[in-house]
């Protein structure tokens, strides 16, 4: 009964009913009451009980310690609150018990460059490069990596990363509008026309990448073509509207910082 209020929101009644469960039944050690504990500590998340959640899932894992979804779980709400170390402690249990779930290797990389640890992070994404069958998480992996490798300025391997991440799935949006961003950077108006147009098409509301394509229209000599995204940008995104339209007609700094700045900038 406590899943099905899960299911349907109820979380303060799901919580309720798994609770009573998880005490008439605390020490079974089958599916349903890995399935009972599991559900609880979802229902705390959801209610943003993470203190509570996280309690519930270190006690998963200690009563099923083969069980990927429990480290997966723990590892998410220890992150929520802040505590980074022990979740990719947490995180890394992962790939020891279920090598299967290759895609982890992306939340372990978020959580070290959350804790400063980059060059962990770079090898926690190159292993999920090189372990991820899925060529859209592949590719996701990739683009993650390539913003990491750029943010550490060390551009040429970001630049083949955004080709890796393009490779495994032209149909990656982020890849081609980070990549495009990457290219105005640099003052590299055609490419980054280029890689931006793909973005737009594969992401017609990101109002950042329209944004940033209209930039590299002006880069290119094509301002005639920043009217219809400063159409589509007005209702939006009025502040990059703005912005756009203003520095497409007086261009009172390069282009290529106002890539650097992004669109909050």
């Amino acid at each position: 009964m406590g899943t099905l209020y899960a299911c349907e929101g109820e979380y303060d009644k799901a919580i309720a009913n798994l609770e009573k469960a998880n005490e008439l039944n605390p020490d079974w050690s089958d599916l349903q009451v890995e399935d009972i504990r599991v559900d609880l500590g979802r229902a705390y998340s959801a209610r943003l009980r993470s203190v509570e959640a996280a309690a519930v899932f270190r006690s998963a894992t200690k009563m099923w310690p083969r069980s990927a979804r429990a480290w997966v779980h723990l590892g998410e709400e220890l992150a929520a609150l802040g505590r980074y170390e022990e979740a990719i402690a947490a995180l890394e249990k992962i790939p020891q018990v279920d090598p299967d779930v290759a895609e982890i290797w992306i939340n372990i990389g978020t959580l070290y460059e959350k804790a400063g640890r980059h060059d962990e992070a770079v090898t926690a994404y190159r292993q999920g490069t090189g372990k991820i069958d899925d060529d859209a998480e592949r590719s996701r992996c990739w683009t993650r990596l390539a913003g990491l490798l750029l943010r550490l300025e060390r551009e040429d391997e970001a630049f083949r990363a955004f080709e890796m991440a393009i490779s495994a799935n032209p149909a990656n949006g982020e890849a081609w509008g980070d990549f495009g961003r990457f290219h105005g950077e640099g003052g590299r108006g055609p490419r980054a026309m280029c890689c931006l147009e793909n973005a737009v098409r594969l992401r017609p509301f990101s109002v950042d990448y329209i944004y940033f394509l209209g930039i590299a229209y002006v880069m290119c000599g094509m301002a005639d073509r920043v009217g219809s995204l400063v159409a589509r940008l007005k209702d939006t995104a009025p502040e990059l509207c703005d912005r756009l339209e203003r520095w497409s007609a007086e261009r009172d700094v390069p282009a290529s910082a106002l890539f650097r700045s992004g669109a909050c900038g």
